[in-house]
């Protein structure tokens, strides 16, 4: 049996290749475009003062650091310390809002070790592993909430409270 192939064979191919390769590539594009936010909050950090000033190292305190990694810029509406039960500590500084666009830098949140003790102490008494469900929050203006992750090694404040226990 002989089989003929005809233009329009061809072009029907060549549409459907190129049909094809074009959904794709707008599918990467659209993923790539969107915002990408990367939160991370660290525990156990001291200030001090690079210009030689006074220096506050006995006191510690948390770190939240607040990344765009994606192409589009993003608003900032507020930043905040989830805690279990769908409990909020909202962070002074982070209520203000501040656009993160590409390329720019990280913005820091700081959060004392104090406040924390004082806002959850008697909750840090009743559930020594609290500490392991606190996750830094951050909402943006369109309403999309990103999360840091879990963390794994119990700060100082954790420590200290459960030996008062």
């Amino acid at each position: 049996m002989k089989s003929n192939i005809t233009i329009t064979d061809i072009n029907a191919v060549l549409g459907i290749l190129f049909g094809l390769s074009g959904l794709i590539l707008a599918g990467i594009n659209y993923r790539r475009d969107n915002p990408k936010v990367v939160v991370d909050l660290k525990w156990d950090m001291s200030l001090i003062e690079v210009g030689g000033g006074p220096q506050d190292t006995d006191r510690l305190h948390g770190m939240i650091t607040v990344a765009n990694t994606g192409r589009r810029p993003i608003y900032l509406s507020h930043v905040s310390l989830k805690l279990p039960k769908n409990r909020y500590l909202l962070l002074k500084e982070g209520i203000t809002g501040q656009k993160l666009a590409e390329g720019d830098q990280p913005r820091t949140f700081t959060v004392s070790h104090d406040k924390i003790i004082q806002n959850i102490g008697e909750r840090l008494k009743k559930q020594p592993d609290i500490w392991k469900s606190i996750r830094a929050q951050v909402s943006d203006s369109a309403g999309k909430v990103y999360l840091s992750k879990k963390m794994k090694n119990c700060p100082s404040w954790a420590k200290t409270n459960k030996s008062n226990v």
